[in-house]
């Protein structure tokens, strides 16, 4: 899946980048609520923001997308925290009553439970005006409690415990059940987690996004997508990796660097240094500073990057061990920051 929505509402628009594996790096200027939620909520079976919204596919001359199109389903480790108490609207509760609907001899269980349970009442009590309330699929699931394991298979974070025995149920449940395609939207999955449970996190999802698309709203720089396709930054609701941004660079830029190596680039230099862009760094190309870069393309797409996106940087540069062009360009272009 590679998707590039336009969200409209009324005079005001963005773009959304969606592939298979996508995601949202949230920064101080990010009200992601406020760009995702509208986004989830049209992608309801009975949407109720249908006439105050509207989403158009830009790949495709701008086809406007209906609200049955995708099925959108929000999850973070709270949610699935909540999936083991079975409730009501719980997709678990869901994947528990098909198992129960799809088991040929489940009738018969419960049709020999309810006759048990009418001659223990008829047997013991019944000079007392009571009779049983006979079981349902709903009355036997309420009876029922997930069972995490006792020693959690040596696990310490109960959240990453449940995580990796639900997702895969969960992703089964989806793929069944679901009418129409759906697209998982994950804040913060990163909450909870210690910086090695992230990357077990991390592939977990990798591996449900295989069958549905995962769009992960984070602050960690572990669950990046690794495809330019997904990702997304905003600043002041305003996409960063628009259609043209490469395009701009390679157009831009003060020596040949070509587009694949550009986008390589980029992807390169937000996996190491995205949370420290908004921190005001020190960039450097020759000692220790919070952002060491030493090829040419890099120190020119850092730059660029910063620029596009109105982050204050500080320079401390050797132009004799950079392309003299791209020197004088970064030289340029900081004095416009």
């Amino acid at each position: 899946m590679e998707l590039r929505l336009l969200v409209r509402r009324d005079i005001d628009d963005y773009h959304i980048n969606i592939s298979q594996y996508s995601s949202l790096f949230v920064n101080y200027t990010t009200d992601e609520r406020s760009l995702i939620q509208p986004l989830i909520e049209y992608f309801q079976p009975k949407s109720k923001v249908k006439n105050e919204l509207r989403i158009l596919d830009i790949d495709n001359d701008y086809e406007e997308l209906s609200t049955s199109r995708y099925h959108a389903i929000t999850f973070t480790n709270d949610a699935l925290l909540e999936e083991t108490k079975l409730g009501s609207k719980s997709l678990l509760k869901g994947q528990v009553k098909h198992s129960f609907l799809n088991n040929v001899e489940a009738d018969g269980y419960i049709n020999n439970i309810n006759v048990l349970l009418e001659d223990l009442v008829e047997q013991s009590i019944s000079e007392l005006p009571v009779r049983p309330k006979l079981l349902t699929y709903d009355s036997i699931i309420k009876l029922l409690e997930i069972d995490l394991g006792l020693n959690m298979l040596n696990e310490t974070n109960q959240f990453m415990h449940q995580n990796k025995l639900l997702l895969p149920i969960l992703n089964r449940y989806l793929l069944n059940n679901l009418k129409q395609p759906g697209i998982v939207f994950f804040f913060y999955p990163e909450t909870y987690l210690s910086p090695r449970e992230q990357k077990e996190m991390y592939e977990l999802l990798q591996i449900f996004s295989k069958t549905i698309p995962v769009f992960v709203i984070t602050k960690s720089k572990q669950f990046l997508t690794r495809e330019m396709s997904g990702m997304n930054y905003f600043i002041q609701s305003k996409q960063i990796f628009s259609s043209n941004f490469i395009e701009e660079l390679e157009w831009n830029s003060p020596v040949n660097f070509d587009y694949s190596a550009l986008q390589q680039s980029i992807m390169s230099i937000l996996y190491r240094y995205a949370d420290v862009f908004e921190l005001k760094p020190e960039l450097s190309n020759f000692e220790d500073a919070e952002v060491v870069l030493f090829r040419s393309i890099d120190l020119y797409v850092f730059s660029s990057l910063m620029y596009k996106m109105k982050y204050k940087f500080s320079l401390n540069l050797d132009g004799n061990q950079m392309y003299k062009p791209v020197y004088e360009y970064i030289m340029e272009l900081y004095e416009k920051v």
